[in-house]
């Protein structure tokens, strides 16, 4: 798990830097006591770590190559669906039903994985460092710190979203969702609703593709009927912004 991290986080810097060579990457930070540090010895071959690294980055570019910026969805499913902070100590409501804290939809008491990666530590502990019941009603954006939380959770959903996307959508079904904005706000915010969810929504979407349904706006309507039929109750609001997006794109 130390490994995998260690290579996710120089993923992360060489999509950032912009470093499109194996070279540049070795002289930069890959010698011989990253190599110790990664893999606990130094024969390891460098190119194999290289080629792990390469393919690594591009796969993940593959998931996100497409017209859609990750970031803007994120936003788009906070500010539309999810809003702002919940607290069940400091004003329980009827209808939040086992909700935990919860923060632009990330739940503290059910968020598993998603709190314990190392975005998600440090936005729980910029919100543990400043909250006040005085000032942190429910559906406060936190202020001066909205745009860091905001930015923290596009480090946590992006992965998950990734995850789940690689272990449930078909390769094929991956290829269309990712090729179009609405399916793949569907399936963010999937990411939201949890593994349960998005299982069962992936699985009509590869079925209605393995029987030859191609069209995006057929899916569409394939993925707003599975919704439909959950207790999520999230449809409408969803084909609203299906509806604009596709508006987005033809324009």
């Amino acid at each position: 798990m130390k490994q995998k991290k260690i290579l996710e986080e120089i993923i992360r810097f060489r999509e950032i830097s912009k470093i499109d060579d194996k070279e540049t990457l070795n002289e930069g930070f890959l010698g011989d006591l990253l190599k110790q540090a990664l893999f606990g010895n130094k024969d390891i071959s460098l190119d194999e770590i290289l080629d792990i690294l390469f393919k690594g980055a591009k796969a993940k570019q593959n998931l996100t190559s497409q017209n859609v910026n990750f970031a803007d969805m994120t936003k788009m499913v906070i500010n539309r669906i999810e809003g702002g902070y919940y607290n069940p100590e400091w004003h329980l409501k009827p209808g939040m039903g086992d909700s935990g804290e919860t923060m632009f939809g990330i739940d503290r008491k059910h968020g598993g994985t998603l709190n314990t990666s190392q975005p998600g530590v440090e936005f729980w502990s910029i919100i543990d460092k400043n909250k006040k019941p005085e000032v942190w009603k429910h559906g406060y954006r936190g202020g001066e710190l909205e745009n860091q939380l905001m930015d923290l959770v596009v480090e946590i959903m992006e992965p998950h979203y990734q995850r789940l996307s690689e272990k449930y959508l078909s390769e094929k079904a991956r290829e269309i969702v990712n090729s179009d904005k609405g399916l793949t706000f569907n399936f963010i915010y999937a990411s939201w609703n949890g593994s349960g969810f998005f299982q069962r929504f992936a699985n009509d979407i590869n079925k209605a593709v393995e029987d030859g349904e191609t069209d995006p706006k057929e899916l569409q309507e394939v993925a707003l009927e599975s919704r439909s039929k959950t207790v999520l109750g999230s449809t409408e609001k969803i084909r609203k912004i299906m509806d604009e997006l596709n508006s987005e794109s033809a324009a």
